[in-house]
């Protein structure tokens, strides 16, 4: 498709795509890849609050990571805050607390 030592890093699939005319396929892989990132680092996310969870139950975090909400029973003090600041960095959020 492209020569070897033509390939960009950075852009390898897309750009060899777009290279040989193929533009559609390239805006649909690199889609793709950013959509793929998005999810994998939200479920990362949703994973490690669950650990922090444990881990404070086990003794290794302060024991405010290890409240459970007691309706939901989920992690109740890590939630929000977690998703705050990862996922909404500059701290606004969907909900108000």
């Amino acid at each position: 498709m492209v020569p070897y030592k033509e390939i960009i890093s950075e852009n390898a699939v897309p750009g060899a795509l777009a290279r040989v005319g193929i533009n559609w396929g390239a805006a649909l892989v690199g889609t793709g890849a950013i959509l793929g990132m998005m999810s994998t680092l939200m479920v990362m996310l949703y994973g490690q609050v669950r650990i922090f969870m444990v881990m404070s139950r086990d003794g290794l975090l302060p024991k405010l990571f290890s409240k459970v909400h007691p309706k939901l029973g989920s992690s109740a003090s890590r939630n929000r805050s977690h998703t705050r600041n990862d996922v909404y960095p500059n701290g606004n959020a969907l909900w108000t607390s």
